[in-house]
Formats: C-alpha cells, structure tokens, sequence
C-alpha cells in the first residue's frame, strides 16, 4: 500500500483516527512511500513551523507504522502511469504514478477506518466457528431397564 502525503497529513493530524486504523495498517503485507508524499506532508503539516522538527514527526509516524521510504520511479515511468492518471494537481498524478509503477492502491484512511478491525473479525470467526462445531450432547440412555 502506498501512503500518500494525503494518508500521511492525516494519520498525523488526527490521533484518534490515526490509533482506529494501526490495526489495518498493520495488517498491510507492503507499506511504504516515496521521498516525494514526505517532502509534500512536511510542506503541509510544517507551515509556520520549523521544518525539522515537522520532518522527524513525519520520520516518527513512518518509523512507528513501520512503512518503508522507496525511491521515486524513474521519469519515463512516472510520466507513462502519470497520462494514465485521473486529472488532480501534479502532486497527486505523481503520487498515482508511483502507486501504479509499484503495483499497489494508495493507502485511504477512510477505508481503513471503515474495515472491521482485526480482532473483531477474528472474535467473530471464532463465534460463528463454536456455533457450527459444538457437537450435540448425546442423550443418556438407562442400561439397567434394557
């Protein structure tokens, strides 16, 4: 899954929304991003602040998600995957473009909040599997009166 400047900002600025979703982020078999949705979020989330300290927290949630830093595609596939891209800013056809080049979805915080967490679905699985599997108790029979 790739994490866009977009998913990043986010996650970041919103911590409760940010703790909902570590269930299915963690549960992502491939998490990373390029040098360019990190320069872009600490753009974002750095106006008016010092830019360091804004690139650590950006570093600080990567590190904690533990999602993996890629280099940015080359420029003949970035340009190939961005004329396939859906209109936007160029921040966005480029973040598209390096989803696509990677062969993965861009990471939607709305979509991991909207999936059941992990252990619900498991708590549930484990529910429905007791109900199918619990065997009937066989009725006593009295072999004294047989």
């Amino acid at each position: 899954m790739y994490f866009d400047a977009k998913a990043i900002t986010q996650l970041i600025s919103d911590e409760d929304a940010a703790q909902k979703a570590a269930p299915a982020i963690a549960a992502l078999r491939k998490r990373f991003t390029s040098p360019l949705a990190i320069v872009e979020a600490v753009l974002v989330l750095g106006s008016g602040k010092n830019g360091a300290e804004t690139a650590a927290q950006v570093q600080a949630l990567l590190d904690a998600a533990d999602i993996e830093t890629r280099d940015i595609p080359p420029a003949s596939k970035l340009i190939e995957a961005a004329a396939k891209a859906e209109g936007g800013d160029a921040l966005s056809v480029l973040n598209a473009a390096a989803a696509e080049y990677y062969e993965v979805e861009t990471f939607s915080l709305e979509d991991a909040l909207a999936a059941p967490a992990a252990d619900e679905v498991i708590a549930e699985v484990v529910t429905e599997a007791a109900v199918i599997e619990t065997p009937a108790t066989p009725a006593k029979s009295d072999a004294k009166g047989a």
